[in-house]
């Protein structure tokens, strides 16, 4: 598992879901809804590589952005162009926040 953005592969492997190409109504007329799942180390895996909890939110602050600067590059290379401009809204739920 990645844990931490120094570990980062180049071309890592993760899932893309893209909702409204079957269901036209997972976003507003004209926009996308997408869904990635990135594959980063659980927090029991954190715990015992020596991560310790911070304050809230610290623990993959530098892990999701990393995975976030990956998955857009990889669209860009993909030819998607670069849809960062094009993001209106986020959400992120990293292993931390899931386990709340």
């Amino acid at each position: 598992p990645i844990l931490e953005a120094s570990q980062m592969p180049e071309r890592p492997n993760f899932y893309v879901h893209c909702p409204t190409r079957t269901d036209p109504s997972a976003a507003p007329e004209g926009c996308e809804s997408i869904m990635v799942l990135f594959p980063v180390a659980n927090m029991q895996q954190m715990a015992e590589a020596g991560f310790v909890p911070g304050e809230k939110g610290e623990l993959y602050r530098e892990l999701r952005a990393a995975a976030r600067k990956t998955v857009l590059q990889r669209f860009k290379d993909a030819g998607c162009g670069d849809i960062e401009k094009h993001i209106v809204e986020e959400t992120v739920r990293d292993p931390e926040v899931i386990g709340e």
